[in-house]
């Protein structure tokens, strides 16, 4: 793997790390917060991995699914209830399950990575 900066994708991370800031800050709870927002932080994800490695599309796809897959089961299991640490930091864990969302992004993804030649 190639270590490099990629300006393209560091502007779209940039640009979606402001749209969740602005959600974080302005939309408090709602569709708008807890599934648009999870589904752009795994574009912001992939995003952020693109900037460093060339290539390997369809590697990083899969590593940040299988990461989104991850925090979600932990969400799911209650992590923060058995460690006890929801009034020591306020992370915005939800106690919801979304795989579908995460796994329509890879399938675009895919659909989208077979089309193009790189």
């Amino acid at each position: 793997m190639n270590l490099q900066i990629n300006r393209t994708y560091l502007l779209l991370f940039l640009l979606l790390f402001s749209i969740e800031a602005l959600i974080a800050i302005f939309v408090p709870t709602g569709f708008i917060r807890y599934t648009l927002g999870d589904y752009l932080v795994v574009i912001l994800i992939y995003c952020f991995a693109k900037i460093f490695i060339k290539g390997h599309s369809n590697i990083i796809a899969i590593s940040t699914l299988i990461f989104s897959f991850s925090i979600e089961f932990l969400q799911l299991s209650g992590i923060l209830d058995k460690l006890n640490q929801q009034l020591c930091y306020k992370i915005n864990f939800r106690q919801h399950f979304s795989v579908v969302r995460f796994s329509s992004l890879c399938i675009r993804h895919f659909n989208n990575s077979n089309n193009r030649t790189y």
